[in-house]
């Protein structure tokens, strides 16, 4: 993943090149105090980019007050004192990651991470977090609090689940009951499709999966049209989409991850090894095989990511060095955790 870094002192700074010294999957953007830093916030703001500040809260809030708009978009910010002891996820702990980030963060430094979202305090199950990690589209922002409330306050959540989802019944979580859809009230729904009936939430499984591929240095604009392109001709709306695949060789390219962090979501990579033993017949090209090590990127990574029981929807499409692939993946729960600190 990218994030972008900003230190408020020289000690800080030092601070924050150690720390990536220690994570090397991680790609930062430092501030370098080319701009105005509120410009290069309101730039990572728009692009949806996790900021990590390195210094005192308190400056880090006065920075990031004029952009904060939306708790399901904004990026996720994390602040860590200069001297990597403390890192606190500040906005955007559920959907943006931001809990998931410090964690990451504080584990490779040695630092405590300070949590103070409800239910990861209270070791709950979050709803939001749920959703961002199997794949559901939220129907009512609302509803997250009402979920969330109710869990602190010790009521049991009547929870209804489509039957074609696939699920662990042995894995719930606490203060979810599990109930049939016609069986009276229900709060929590999750389907394959909107139940007509009243709820507190209802997610929605995304059905499916991009593969992309890419030449080195491409915008995040130029796959961000390509993409939407490819997706407008199959009559598929960006918010039906679960996740981003590719190889690892893309990690840290700047227009892949910036285009996962923009609509928040997952950006899985897969070695070239576990591609090639990914079934399926596939648009070959030996220019590709020799540069990646697999002959084909997009599509693998696709089915990769979808798992077992997915197929391929959408075949290799190219254009300007970029490579698209479209798979579907089948209605599954693949984890109820939501606590980043188990």
């Amino acid at each position: 993943m990218i994030l972008g870094v900003m230190t408020f002192s020289k000690r800080g700074q030092k601070t924050a090149e150690d720390l990536f010294e220690k994570c090397k999957e991680i790609s930062p953007l430092y501030y370098d105090g080319d701009m105005p830093r509120e410009a290069w916030i309101r730039d990572k703001f728009s692009y949806h980019i996790p900021l990590l500040f390195v210094g005192a809260t308190g400056i880090a809030v006065r920075l990031i007050v004029p952009f904060v708009e939306d708790k399901l978009r904004d990026s996720a910010v994390i602040v860590m004192d200069q001297r990597g002891r403390h890192v606190i996820p500040l906005l955007s702990g559920h959907m943006g990651g931001a809990n998931e980030i410090a964690r990451n963060l504080a584990d490779r430094v040695g630092a405590e991470v300070i949590l103070t979202t409800a239910t990861d305090v209270e070791d709950l199950f979050a709803v939001d977090v749920f959703a961002r990690r199997n794949g559901f589209c939220i129907c009512d922002r609302a509803g997250i609090r009402r979920i969330s409330q109710r869990l602190l306050e010790g009521e049991k959540i009547r929870l209804a689940i489509d039957p074609a989802i696939t699920f662990f019944k042995e894995d719930l979580p606490e203060g979810l009951h599990l109930v049939e859809a016609g069986d009276g009230n229900v709060d929590l729904w999750i389907g394959c499709n909107p139940l007509e009936q009243e709820t507190d939430l209802q997610l929605i499984h995304k059905p499916y999966v991009l593969g992309m591929g890419c030449k080195k240095g491409k915008s995040f604009e130029a796959l961000q049209t390509f993409a939407l392109e490819e997706l407008q001709k199959e009559g598929i709306a960006m918010d039906q989409v679960a996740a981003l695949a590719s190889i690892d060789l893309k990690q840290g390219e700047m227009g892949l991850e910036t285009l996962a962090c923009f609509y928040h979501l997952p950006f899985y990579t897969y070695g070239a090894d576990d591609l090639q033993e990914v079934d399926g017949q596939f648009s070959e090209s030996a220019f590709v095989s020799h540069v990646t090590g697999v002959s084909n990127v997009c599509e693998r990574a696709a089915l990769a990511c979808a798992g077992q029981g997915g197929r391929l929807l959408v075949k290799k499409q190219a254009k300007d060095g970029m490579t698209f692939a479209l798979a579907k993946q089948i209605p599954r729960i693949q984890t109820w955790q939501t606590n980043v600190s188990k």
